[in-house]
């Protein structure tokens, strides 16, 4: 037997997450366009508060792991090569985005 399910529901939940996805996007336009500070001042902003946070994240989850055996352990080339593929496809996209 097949549950019933109310499509309005699900409907009124992906338009909600949609708008609180938009949030963010529309903030950083805000704060770029009114502020003096540069595009790339706030870039290294954004990238300590995402290194900062990254480490955090790391050490409060797997810091006992890390210690013992290393950051890079079970990294093989397969996951290294999964890595550099994103790495050249997000330089690619953004050398071909940026306005010269």
């Amino acid at each position: 037997m097949i549950p019933s399910y109310d499509a309005s529901v699900g409907v009124y939940l992906k338009a909600l997450m949609c708008m609180l996805f938009l949030i963010p996007g529309v903030y950083f336009e805000k704060v770029l366009k009114g502020s003096e500070t540069s595009l790339w001042i706030r870039n290294v902003q954004m990238y300590l508060f995402g290194i900062a946070s990254g480490i955090f994240a790391v050490v409060t989850k797997d810091g006992r792991n890390v210690m013992e055996h290393g950051f890079l352990y079970g990294y093989n080339g397969y996951v290294f090569g999964v890595i550099g593929k994103y790495t050249k496809t997000s330089q690619s996209v953004l050398i071909r985005v940026t306005p010269s």
